[in-house]
C-alpha cells in the first residue's frame, strides 16, 4: 500500500514559482453583460440632414448600433426630424 503525507505534498508543490497550487482557483467565473441604450438626436431641420446624421452615426458606431429610425416631430414646414438608434455594449465581468 502506498501512503502520501500531506506535508510532503505541500513541500513538493512549494518548490514551484508562484502561489502554492492548492490556493490557485480552478476556474475563473465570468459573466457577459449586455447593455442596450436608446438614444435620440433631435431638432434636425430637414429630412436630408437627418439621413446624413443617421449615416454618420452608423459609421461612428459600426457594429454596436442598431434600429436606426428617422421620425418627424410636428406637422407642416415647422416640423423637425429626429434620429433614434440603439447602442449595444457588451462587457465581461469577473465574478470572483
Amino acid at each position: 500500500m502506498f501512503t502520501i503525507n500531506k506535508d510532503q505534498i505541500k513541500a513538493h508543490l512549494a518548490q514551484f514559482d508562484g502561489p502554492p497550487r492548492w490556493r490557485q482557483p480552478l476556474l475563473r467565473l465570468t459573466r457577459i453583460v449586455t447593455i442596450e441604450t436608446r438614444r435620440r438626436c433631435m431638432c434636425i431641420p430637414d429630412r436630408e440632414s437627418a439621413k446624413e446624421e443617421a449615416r454618420q452615426i452608423e459609421q461612428k458606431f459600426r457594429g454596436t448600433v442598431s434600429d436606426i429610425r428617422i421620425t418627424k416631430n410636428g406637422k407642416g414646414p415647422q416640423g423637425t426630424y429626429s434620429v433614434g438608434y440603439t447602442l449595444t455594449e457588451t462587457k465581461t465581468e469577473a465574478l470572483f
